[in-house]
């Protein structure tokens, strides 16, 4: 379930493009299915879409979503990065 969940963050990295489902339509589809949005096949994401095609993949990971967290506080490495040193300095001045 947890894993599903992390797919469903991954999802909403998605553009958004007329005539793409909602998210909570594919989500619940993996949900039923048992499956990791990653792991739903092409042919079943096109029951929701024709516009669905392979590159839909490098969308709809954990890692994607995460880069695309790219915002104070955000959860993409750059900005926890950036997290991590300002606490860094707030710990230990001078740092």
């Amino acid at each position: 379930m947890d894993e599903v969940l992390l797919g469903r963050a991954s999802v909403r990295i998605l553009p958004v493009v007329r005539g793409l489902p909602s998210e909570t339509e594919v989500v619940r589809h993996a949900i039923e299915q048992g499956k990791r949005l990653e792991e739903i096949p092409l042919a079943d994401l096109g029951r929701f879409s024709p516009l669905f095609d392979e590159s839909v993949y490098r969308h709809i990971t954990v890692e994607a979503s995460l880069k695309a967290r790219a915002l104070p506080g955000g959860t993409a490495p750059a900005a926890v990065a950036e997290a991590l040193a300002t606490a860094k300095t707030l710990v230990e001045p001078g740092a």
